[in-house]
């Protein structure tokens, strides 16, 4: 592990840019963020990789903070994810199973996102049914 972390270490400064990185506060993450992930695009690697290498990236941070408890949910979410995508033979569901968030950077916490990807299907409803209520010869309300 130690001769990983050197490895990463040459890529990656520390906030105040000294040469040394604080493993302690975990920086795996953003090692995999900032340098692999810049130049390997995760929709190259595919769904299921990015998100096993962000999943052991996590749990390196986890292991190296010695947050065990966290660590542990982590990887068990892990694996519940992958033997249902195993069983359904796809990741659509599986990934919310995850303990990790979705492919990609947002400012948005995961609760706004949710809230407004309801609120898209809720108007895509509406639309819907006003399309079907046109179609049958009723009058839909604008």
């Amino acid at each position: 592990m130690k001769s990983g972390l050197r490895e990463m270490q040459k890529y990656l400064k520390d906030q105040g840019g000294a040469d040394q990185i604080d493993w302690v506060n975990g920086h795996v993450l953003a090692y995999i963020n900032q340098v692999l992930f810049a130049n390997v695009s995760q929709e190259k690697m595919g769904v299921r990789n990015a998100r096993e290498i962000r999943t052991l990236a996590e749990a390196i941070d986890c292991l190296l903070r010695g947050q065990l408890a966290r660590l542990g949910d982590l990887l068990m979410q892990r694996l519940k994810a992958v033997e249902s995508a195993v069983l359904e033979g796809a990741w659509t569901m599986a990934k919310h199973q995850e303990l990790i968030p979705d492919i990609g950077a947002s400012l948005s916490n995961p609760a706004e996102r949710e809230a407004a990807a309801k609120a898209e299907l809720r108007a895509i409803k509406l639309r819907k049914a006003l399309e079907h209520a046109k179609g049958k010869g009723g009058r839909a309300v604008e």
